[in-house]
């Protein structure tokens, strides 16, 4: 991966070191991007090259239980005059506290944190120049993870227990494909869902490996997708772009060569701490892809584009 270009972005960014998603609008002119607190995704203009700032937003408070501040946004998508806003489904343990006594702390550890306004997947039309229409059109994955007999016994477990965690969205058309920081499955089988937004009843969950990793975010290109994976938890495991063609990857003497992700690269952090959340469609040329990274636990996601080549035709 060659760094080609550093982006800026100024104004009113919300939680501006916590980016955990962007999408990228009308060829660069206006981008979107959300972090995981909070409920709301920024618009922002380019007023220069490289140069954003903020324009509008999304708000997506009305989405969640009274109560609530947070829809934990992991993944945007964009396609067809359509933005998909994805939150993460997960649920959360409080840590102990050494200072707080064993009892308190034994309570804690009983403790889960469910919010429902995390279990949230949207769809909003786009009108163009930066603006969005006010209807917010919902879409309920849970019903699809419990259908599931390898996915719904996770979805009662903290996201950082190798429990139900999704952070990448995917868009082509109504088409969805989403994501998951976990669970992560033996021998590292990490699942996908492939979608119609409008009937996710019938959604088919797919297979790949990615060395370990997690998906932390997917892009929808005109050859496939680009994934980006990271570690699961805390694991000293590098970032790393994949690309994948979208078919199911799951082993077996009549896989095709094609199906199985190939690896790209992987990502350099911007510096240490850093962790790489979401991917961009900047430009697809021949024979590369320039991307725009952005990071959690990184000042407004340190946003920077990097030129990805193409994966070589495989031999047959």
């Amino acid at each position: 991966m060659q760094q080609r270009a550093l982006w800026t972005f100024h104004g009113k960014i919300e939680n501006g070191a916590d980016i955990s998603a962007i999408a990228v609008l009308e060829n660069g002119q206006f981008v979107a991007i959300a972090g995981d607190e909070g409920a709301t995704v920024q618009i922002l203009q380019r007023r220069s090259p490289g140069e954003y700032e903020t324009f509008n937003e999304i708000d997506l408070t009305g989405q969640l239980k009274k109560g609530e501040n947070e829809f934990d946004i992991e993944g945007l998508a964009y396609s067809r005059g359509r933005i998909y806003v994805l939150g993460s489904h997960s649920k959360k343990r409080p840590l102990l506290d050494p200072s707080l006594s064993q009892n308190t702390n034994r309570k804690r550890l009983f403790q889960r944190d469910n919010q429902p306004g995390r279990q949230g997947l949207y769809e909003i039309d786009y009108q163009g120049n930066g603006q969005f229409a006010k209807k917010v059109k919902p879409c309920d994955l849970i019903e699809a993870i419990q259908a599931s007999s390898v996915l719904a016994p996770f979805l009662e477990i903290p996201s950082k227990e190798n429990g139900i965690d999704l952070e990448g969205l995917a868009a082509q058309g109504d088409d969805l494909v989403v994501g998951f920081r976990g669970p992560i499955l033996r021998e590292g089988w990490v699942p996908i869902l492939k979608l119609d937004f409008d009937k996710p009843e019938k959604a088919k969950t797919l297979f790949v490996q990615l060395g370990g990793r997690g998906v932390r975010d997917l892009l929808q290109t005109a050859e496939g997708l680009l994934i980006l994976a990271g570690p699961m938890r805390d694991e000293p495991l590098a970032y790393a772009v994949y690309f994948w063609n979208g078919n199911d990857a799951i082993a077996g003497h009549d896989r095709r060569a094609d199906d199985v992700p190939i690896l790209l690269g992987e990502v350099p952090l911007p510096h240490v701490g850093a962790k790489p959340e979401g991917l961009g469609l900047v430009e697809e040329g021949v024979g590369y892809f320039d991307v725009v990274l952005v990071c959690d636990s990184s000042p407004n996601g340190s946003p920077t584009v990097f030129r990805v080549a193409k994966p070589l035709p495989r031999k047959s």
